[in-house]
């Protein structure tokens, strides 16, 4: 990894949604070439010291996995139970978090986090949209308090934030550094307007199991 003056840190990267809405597996998806779980793997690696994968290992019947780590998620408890599963596995301070649904991940935003998670817990970007829980920075001080929300049956990516110090970094609709950054995809006509000029296609993964 190449210093870009910030602290070391890792990145997680969930996996484990159903995709049901989209009726195919989002991280298989074929992103001008590759899997969309490699190409975002090897942004983020660009800049973290360690990326690891939490899901379900039937996504992930293909074996390259040179430049991550994969992390069954058995409790299946949705992006916040994959949270919790990769806050325990980390050892740095921070960690950088996000789905794998995000084509257009830059470094370069990954950085503008980082660079503002000094005396946080939590740091997420603000848009005119609302706020990004699932491309953010949070601490390992954030585990104690998302399996305490984990056990009152919380699911929300928020539910945890009382008595953290979270920050909402704002994001400028002009914010080149940002642009196109929290794009994803949840349903085939989001994928439709993201795929524009690149190929993003469904891969043929005779390997899986059957998707519910």
């Amino acid at each position: 990894m190449t210093q870009h003056s910030v602290e070391p840190f890792e990145a997680i990267i969930l996996a484990g949604g159903a995709s049901r809405r989209l009726g195919y597996p989002k991280a298989l998806l074929d992103w001008n070439g590759i899997p969309l779980w490699k190409h975002i793997v090897r942004e983020v690696a660009s800049v973290a010291e360690k990326v690891s994968i939490v899901g379900f290992p039937e996504q992930f019947a293909v074996t390259d996995l040179a430049i991550a780590r994969f992390i069954d998620d058995p409790m299946r408890a949705g992006p916040l139970g994959g949270l919790a599963i990769g806050l325990r596995q980390a050892t740095n301070e921070k960690i950088f978090v996000m789905a794998c649904d995000m084509p257009f991940v830059r470094r370069d935003a990954i950085l503008d986090l980082m660079r503002n998670s000094k005396d946080t817990d939590v740091v997420i970007p603000s848009t005119s949209d609302g706020v990004h829980p699932l491309f953010a920075v949070y601490s390992r001080d954030c585990l104690a308090a998302v399996e305490a929300a984990l056990a009152r049956n919380e699911r929300r990516m928020r539910s945890f934030h009382s008595g953290l110090r979270v920050r909402e970094l704002t994001i400028c609709d002009d914010n080149q550094t940002w642009k196109n950054v929290l794009t994803n995809i949840n349903t085939p006509a989001e994928l439709s307007e993201v795929i524009g000029d690149h190929t993003c296609t469904q891969l043929n993964t005779p390997a899986l199991l059957p998707f519910s």
